[in-house]
This record gives structure tokens, C-alpha cells and sequence, in this order.
């Protein structure tokens, strides 16, 4: 029973869930075994031991095994519609900003950008493999953020909707976080935006008053933000897509009053039934 429980908390500390549903190939093994055992000499053996699994247990019947069979990739969406709001917590716990609204925020794993998309036409999509929120304000205003421009998805604001990749931080380099934004899934920019060039947009801790255009959990400590990196097995596989859709949301437009670098103009994000 111990061993067991051991087993089992081995499993989630390391985040094979979301390594072991990526699929039965060569990389999906590596990717749980190395875990365990970090030598490339047996790979070969697990993986032969693996196959003789899946036949032996008739996996391949396995309604979720069809569904995910031969997709290679990983579909993260971030809802235009908002969830709810959510109060931020400082280190000690205290409440320093209240009502941040946040937006579902999706992780299908073993599906391709197609796939979802036909599935969700369809009214089809499975249940997620993992589900968090994050706020998308962007009300950093700070003299080091600079200012921010006056058109909504300009410099310093919100990240514009769109289809993009999501890219694990360069393993050398000065990049902050763990994930970014990146439209061509190699440099972590958007050089075509609708409000011209944009960089450096991350999902991360924090709240939107410590925000120039990225996502954040609206939490002080990074643990969303690595259980979100946790469950994105492929951001750590080469040559495994991840792509986000930031869906078109609606905000309130008002001027921003008191900001310390002269900010014109302020979004902000509202419930449905606001």
C-alpha cells in the first residue's frame, strides 16, 4: 500500500499525466520513462515492453486511444468570455486587489490546431486535460513599464486575439518566465499585431497592475504557473507544436486617470452579465 501511494505521488509530483496521454510513440515513452530513469541505453526495451502492453490490454480500442491516435501537439485556448473575478493575494495572504476577472483557460493535449477546430465546429471538443484562469488586463504602471499606447493591442496593453504558438522560455538567456507568446513559434514576438510589433508576452504569477501585456494567474507564488507548464508535456518535446487561440473578448474603455506615466487610456475586462 505505502509503495503504492509512493508510486503515486512520484507520478504527480513529476507530471506524467500529461506525458503519458501525449500518445504510444518513441518520444511519448522517453518523455515518461527518463523520469524515472534518466539513461537512453534501455529506451529501446521500454518502449518494446510498452507496445506489448498496449496490445496485450487492447488499448487501441480505447475510445480515448482513437482520439488521440496520430495527433501530435498541444491546443491551448484562453476563453474570450470571462469566467469570473478572483481576488489577488499578496506573500502574506492580505487581499491587495480585489475583483480580477479571469478567463478559462483550456489545455487539450495529443490534438492538432485542425482538429480542434473541426471539433469545436462540431460541438464535439472532449473534456479538457487540464483547465486553469488567467486575467488578460494589462494595467502594469510603472516609470520602468513605460507608457502605454493609445490603441487597445499597442505596446504595453492586452496581447491581441489571435492563433499563436506557445514557447518554452530559451534554455539560455534572460527571459523571466516560463512560457511566451510567439507567432511564429520560434522567437517569443508578434512582429504583424494589429497594434503593431509586440515582445516579451509570457503567462506568469502575479495581477494585471504587474502586467504589460502578458497573462497572469492572479497569484503571488508561481504555482499555477508551473502547473500550467507542468501540464503542457510538449513545451519540453521538440518538434510538438503548441498553439494558443486568445479569443476576442469584451472590455470596458475609460480613460486612465491617475496613471504615473500619463497612460491614455485603460481595458479592462467585465462579466457577462455586467
Amino acid at each position: 500500500k505505502d509503495a503504492m501511494v509512493s508510486a503515486l505521488a512520484f507520478w504527480d509530483w513529476k507530471f506524467l499525466n500529461s506525458r503519458a496521454d501525449i500518445g504510444d510513440s518513441l518520444d511519448a515513452v522517453t518523455a515518461v520513462s527518463k523520469e524515472v530513469n534518466a539513461s537512453d541505453d534501455s529506451i529501446p526495451d521500454r518502449y518494446n515492453f510498452f507496445q506489448k502492453a498496449i496490445e496485450t490490454l487492447n488499448a487501441k480500442e480505447c475510445v480515448d486511444y482513437k482520439r488521440r491516435d496520430g495527433q501530435i501537439g498541444t491546443v491551448v485556448v484562453v476563453d474570450g468570455k470571462a469566467h469570473d473575478k478572483f481576488d489577488y493575494k499578496n506573500k502574506e495572504g492580505v487581499v491587495n486587489l480585489k475583483d480580477v476577472v479571469r478567463y478559462k483557460t483550456c489545455v487539450y493535449r495529443s490534438m492538432e490546431l485542425d482538429t480542434y477546430k473541426k471539433l469545436k465546429a462540431e460541438d464535439n471538443l472532449p473534456i479538457p486535460d487540464y483547465t486553469t484562469y488567467l486575467s488578460r488586463d494589462a494595467h502594469g504602471d510603472k516609470i520602468k513599464y513605460g507608457i502605454h499606447k493609445a490603441n487597445r493591442y499597442g505596446k504595453n496593453n492586452e496581447c491581441p486575439p489571435g492563433e499563436y504558438y506557445l514557447i518554452p522560455k530559451a534554455e539560455k538567456g534572460k527571459q523571466s518566465h516560463s512560457m511566451y507568446v510567439s507567432a511564429d513559434g520560434i522567437q517569443p514576438t508578434i512582429p504583424n499585431g494589429p497594434g503593431g510589433y509586440r515582445d516579451g508576452i509570457a503567462i506568469h504569477n502575479w495581477n494585471p497592475t504587474m502586467t504589460i501585456g502578458c497573462l497572469s494567474t492572479v497569484q503571488y507564488s508561481s504555482e499555477l504557473e508551473d502547473d500550467l507548464f507542468g501540464n503542457i508535456a510538449d513545451l519540453k518535446i521538440k518538434n510538438r507544436e503548441v498553439r494558443i487561440i486568445i479569443e476576442e473578448r469584451e472590455v470596458i474603455e475609460e480613460p486612465w486617470t491617475g496613471s504615473v506615466v500619463n497612460s491614455p487610456t485603460k481595458w479592462t475586462g467585465i462579466l457577462e452579465d455586467e
